[in-house]
């Protein structure tokens, strides 16, 4: 019975995902990519991007997800006030929130 309720919720939490995904694409596009273009990518992206960290190579969801555990220690440096540096200018709390939960929603 215990693993029935697991293969279940397994499924639900799968399904879940599926109906965000569309949701979780555009969000990328509209909040995250420039939210990362503004604040990150001036030293996580070109030839030898901080940390080995490009963020400008990662153009789609699929992309993020296949490369979460970087994504979620990047929101947690974030959530930290860790990252950008303090030599960098920090973005507003309201989009550094969003940000962070974009990725712990991914």
């Amino acid at each position: 019975m215990r693993y029935l309720l697991a293969a279940v919720f397994v499924c639900a939490a799968g399904a879940a995902q599926a109906a965000d995904a569309p949701k979780l694409g555009t969000q990328f596009t509209t909040n995250v990519q420039p939210f990362l273009t503004r604040y990150c990518s001036g030293c996580h992206s070109g030839a030898t991007p901080a940390g080995g960290l490009d963020l400008k190579s990662y153009s789609s969801l699929d992309q993020v997800t296949s490369d979460f555990a970087r994504w979620s220690l990047a929101a947690d440096r974030v959530a930290a006030k860790e990252m950008p540096p303090r030599t960098m200018a920090a973005p507003p709390a309201e989009l550094a929130s969003q940000f962070v939960t974009w990725v712990h929603s991914v």
